[in-house]
């Protein structure tokens, strides 16, 4: 005589000691969740935290409710504006011409927006970049 499965839902023990709640799947197996570890306080960008931790029988994971769409938020492209949407972070307008920015190149002066989503400074003339005494190669 065959077996008949348990209903789904049916309190069981999968023999994993790290799992808890085991109860019957769909499928007719006994299945538990790993206990949820997991701290949930640092959101991705464009998400609000404290976030919830997920249990699955495939490990944890955190769930951190989206902002707003039109929230501003930081996607590290400077010079421009960003905004959440959707729960992503978008460049989507450029800041005005003259703000202050950082290009990343020490020969350059007065670095600022150019209005266009780019960081331009001022080339600074006298600014010599060190060279390592082993790149100094002989001509010829």
């Amino acid at each position: 005589m065959p077996y008949e499965s348990l209903p789904e839902g049916f309190p069981c023990d999968d023999g994993d000691e790290s799992t808890v709640d085991d109860e019957c799947n769909a499928e007719g197996f006994c299945e538990g969740v790993i206990p949820c570890l997991e701290t949930c306080d640092d959101p991705p960008p464009c998400h609000s935290g404290p976030g919830q931790c997920i249990s699955s029988s495939y490990g944890n994971s955190c769930w951190y409710p989206p902002m707003l769409n039109g929230s501003i938020c930081d996607n590290g492209v400077q010079c421009m504006y960003a905004e959440c949407i959707s729960g992503a972070c978008v460049s989507r307008v450029n800041i005005w011409s003259g703000a202050p920015c950082d290009d990343g190149n020490a020969c350059t002066t007065e670095d600022q927006c150019d209005g266009e989503g780019s960081c331009v400074g001022d080339l600074n003339p006298p600014c010599r970049i060190s060279v390592p005494p082993w790149q100094h190669l002989p001509a010829g």
